[in-house]
């Protein structure tokens, strides 16, 4: 089976917010998609360019919980800063790609979720962890 192929019958919703999305438009849109684990960063012409992922988003919006963030630190963080400044550079695999080729990659990076690109490095989808699991439970992987 070819990444085209899975995200064909497993689509999941993605979180995008273009490079000069603040870091609450990113929450919030990733808040908004109830199967989203991470933001996708793509410029203008829909080209992947980064990520953040959830964890690094609850890490931020979390920090008052611990000890060397103050609340303050936190709010500056979150209102006043960019996606830009926190995004991951993405490990992206082609929609061509094998599946299982597809899916060691993501268990080596220890994402949730794997974004897939066309030849023109545009966003056409994501490959989620646990719709994976649920596929492989459920028998059609």
């Amino acid at each position: 089976m070819t990444v085209a192929e899975w995200l064909a019958a497993a689509p999941v919703e993605v979180a995008t917010v273009t490079t000069d999305a603040s870091l609450e438009d990113a929450v919030d849109r990733m808040l908004a998609l109830a199967g989203s684990r991470s933001v996708f960063v793509t410029d203008d012409d829909g080209r992947l360019v980064g990520y953040l992922p959830h964890r690094r988003l609850a890490a931020l919006l979390l920090a008052e919980f611990r000890r060397s963030h103050s609340p303050r630190h936190l709010s500056e963080r979150i209102h006043g800063g960019h996606i830009h400044e926190l995004m991951h550079r993405p490990h992206p695999v082609g929609a061509d790609a094998d599946l299982a080729h597809a899916l060691h990659h993501l268990l080596d990076l220890g994402d949730e979720d794997l974004p897939v690109i066309d030849a023109d490095r545009r966003l056409v989808g994501v490959i989620n962890l646990t719709a994976v699991l649920r596929a492989f439970r459920a028998g059609r992987l």
